[in-house]
């Protein structure tokens, strides 16, 4: 077996394995699979390594003679045909020595779906872009799974961007790489730059205002921890991350599938390198001893672009039979902005409300309200023909998004990057969208990247609650537009080294956490109690504290008085400059 090289092994983990095994997948992309003992781990565990992205998967492989996910799933299905209860059809299972994997395969072969959905797994990310975790949270139907926080990762002292050329064609002149690269690096290090100089400026600012001089207790390093939730605005999307993530067999094919089919190389890539590990090939399973815990589940994987081809359908008929054009305003940088959260009127079908969100993953610029409005105004012929566009081939193996759960119930917040991951990834919201074109899997053409960056930034709340904060806001706001003029300038070289013929997701990693975008939040009346209330608690990212302030103000006013119980008491509005909520850690 080989060894993993220097660098190679700086991405794995610094335990010494049972084993190493090294193969060829079926895209010829080199695995570095390890297993490791349960006395270092906890529990015997597997992980493999994508040499060329850098892309870490790992889980615990089961203990004893059957894949539990696989087992409690069969257990599951069984209820369906049998009058004993589980524990008995579990003695069962274990008294006849069941295959359950190949009874799996006869219940998958007649229809039966439901084990994939019981199947639940378990695995580790890392070394994964922000923007890459962010998107998982925004697909996933069930939101289970813990991203690092960006106050307690120490590595963004260091140079953590992703690498540029895992975005762009194979074919590109390699002298026009090396310089696009040296560009992109030098975006990186300005960045790195602001958020180090960003963290010292706020962290000697709160020591001052709240005279805390002992830098090893606990009020420090709760001050900290307000420094990092103001500094990590420059911190760029691109950079790495790590999560756990869980979702159900059927939940993890869904989104493999549809990866598969984005536009560029890195995310279906990471898609093939998901479906690999999860239901590893016969000699993997040989040398390493693990098969994947439920790895006859994953199934219908092959590329999804049924919505995807829906919105070009759908963008043809836009273009040819309506006004659309008309209602794209003219772009330009948005500079600072304000955070801010809407509710959409009740009177709009969750169906307009899908319809608007498809439009919008075509044309991001559209304000909202203003669309809606459109699409209510249109005849009903017309309305019918978009409908037919959306659900066209749409099927239980070809769903749509995530944004497709659509209620009459919608808050669409104009936050942060740093915000919205934070909302994004919360258990207390159903639909999810943000108009951003790769999050929806349609191609980042060079127009639409301009636009993304002409939405500005959003500074931390918290430097506009005194105005002893004045000076350090207003160097956050030179430090912002400095960095806006060099990624503009980069995006132009790209455009003339690159013209029209790649795609322009890339920008991505090189947005900061401050930059501003829409994120629009379906949910019922449990939900709409649940966010908020969570959110708002001392502790928080105080941005985030007060959207869910806010949002808890709108809901409670809203046409639907019902829901006029959802109102907080007044001592829950966030004191920001309170010393008590300000080093409240709870």
């Amino acid at each position: 077996m080989l060894q993993p090289t220097s660098q190679q092994s700086r991405l794995l983990p610094d335990i010494v394995p049972l084993g190493t095994f090294t193969e060829q997948d079926a895209l010829g992309r080199e695995k570095i699979w390890q297993t490791y003992a349960d006395k270092a781990t906890g529990r015997p565990a597997v992980g493999m390594l994508d040499t060329k992205s850098g892309v870490l998967i790992s889980t615990f492989i089961p203990r004893g003679e059957f894949d539990t996910a696989a087992f409690e799933a069969w257990v599951g299905a069984r209820h369906s045909r049998s009058a004993e209860n589980t524990l008995a059809i579990a003695h069962e299972v274990a008294r006849s020595g069941v295959d359950t994997g190949g009874k799996l395969r006869f219940f998958l072969g007649i229809g039966h779906t439901s084990p994939a959905d019981m199947a639940k797994m378990g695995i580790g990310l890392d070394n994964i872009p922000m923007h890459l975790a962010m998107l998982l949270f925004l697909m996933s139907a069930e939101h289970a799974g813990q991203e690092k926080s960006t106050r307690f990762q120490g590595q963004f002292k260091e140079k953590l961007l992703d690498t540029l050329s895992h975005y762009l064609p194979e074919n590109i002149d390699p002298e026009v790489m090396s310089q696009l690269e040296e560009s992109y690096d030098r975006l990186g290090a300005l960045a790195l730059s602001s958020y180090l100089e960003a963290k010292d400026l706020v962290t000697r600012l709160f020591q001052d205002y709240y005279n805390v001089k002992d830098e090893s207790g606990k009020r420090f390093s709760a001050l900290m921890s307000r420094s990092l939730d103001c500094a990590r605005v420059f911190l760029l999307l691109g950079q790495k991350t790590g999560m756990t993530f869980v979702a159900s067999a059927r939940e993890f094919s869904r989104i493999i599938a549809l990866l598969k089919a984005y536009p560029g190389d890195y995310l279906p890539n990471f898609a093939h390198d998901l479906e690999t590990f999860l239901a590893p090939g016969p000699q993997v399973q040989k040398v390493t001893g693990y098969s994947g815990d439920a790895a006859e589940l994953i199934r219908h994987t092959e590329p999804e672009s049924t919505f995807l081809q829906n919105l070009t359908s759908l963008k043809t008929l836009l273009l040819k039979k309506t006004t659309i054009k008309e209602l794209i305003p003219r772009s330009k940088f948005g500079g600072v902005v304000k955070q801010n959260v809407s509710f959409l009127p009740y009177d709009y079908y969750p169906g307009e409300r899908l319809a608007a969100q498809a439009i919008l993953s075509l044309f991001p610029t559209i304000p909202p309200l203003t669309l809606l409005q459109w699409i209510r105004d249109l005849p009903p012929g017309l309305r019918k023909k978009i409908g037919a566009r959306i659900f066209q081939e749409i099927s239980p193996t070809r769903q749509l998004p995530r944004m497709a759960a659509a209620t009459n119930m919608t808050l669409i917040f104009i936050s942060s990057i740093a915000v919205a991951r934070d909302l994004a990834r919360h258990r207390g919201g159903g639909g999810r969208f943000e108009p951003i074109p790769i999050f929806n899997g349609v191609p980042t053409t060079y127009e639409m990247a301009k636009d993304l960056l002409n939405n500005g930034f959003i500074l931390p709340v918290h430097l506009d609650a005194d105005p002893k904060f004045a000076e350090v806001q207003r160097r956050f706001k030179q430090m912002f537009l400095k960095y806006y003029g060099e990624l503009n300038g980069f995006l132009e070289q790209c455009h003339q080294a690159l013209g029209d013929n790649v795609d322009y997701g890339f920008v991505l990693n090189l947005l900061p956490l401050g930059h501003c975008i829409p994120l629009w939040m379906h949910m019922n009346p449990a939900q709409a109690n649940y966010l908020p209330e969570l959110r708002v608690r001392p502790g928080g990212d105080n941005s985030y504290r007060v959207l869910a302030y806010r949002a808890n103000e709108i809901l409670s006013k809203s046409p639907d008085k019902i829901l006029a119980g959802l109102k907080f008491p007044a001592g829950k509005k966030p004191d920001i400059l309170s010393p008590e909520e300000f080093f409240d850690r709870s």
